[in-house]
């Protein structure tokens, strides 16, 4: 009875294994002999791999490093611009760039009196111009700026 039951379990995740298998990789299994395997990996079709990894790589060299250049570009800039207008740390700079960002072009009012109580309005509204400026027309979200409007 209990090698019935095993054997029959086994037959249950044998079909699952199957129509999952069969669902992603849109052919049929194959049964093989366990002994005579050597037709199972001789002349793998990596086909449909190769190509996920082509359009990977594709994606990355076409689109990715070319938004993630203009992202560090713009945020250069606005850093630069930021030490200009108010010496600070750079890692200060950069926080408060983040923050700016986060909040749409402008620094909270929490933000803003606690952690930059230290500047004046006038600064902190030309360092939100900073920013402002030098991330217009670009989207976070990785779609060219029209479709984020």
């Amino acid at each position: 009875m209990t090698i019935f039951r095993h054997t029959r379990e086994n037959q249950r995740h044998e079909l699952i294994f199957d129509n999952l298998h069969e669902r992603h990789f849109r052919h049929p299994v194959i049964k093989y002999d366990m002994k005579h395997t050597a037709e199972l990996y001789r002349y793998y079709d990596c086909t449909a791999e190769a190509e996920f990894l082509y359009a990977c790589v594709q994606r990355t060299v076409e689109y990715d490093l070319p938004h993630e250049l203009d992202y560090l570009r713009r945020h250069d800039e606005a850093r630069r611009k930021i030490m200009e207008t108010v010496e600070m740390p750079y890692r200060l700079a950069d926080d408060l760039l983040l923050f700016i960002r986060q909040n749409n072009g402008t620094l909270s009012k929490k933000r803003r009196q606690r952690e930059f109580e230290a500047l004046t309005d006038d600064e902190v509204e030309r360092i939100e111009r900073v920013v402002q400026d030098a991330f217009d027309g670009f989207s976070d979200s990785g779609d060219s700026a029209e479709s984020s409007n």
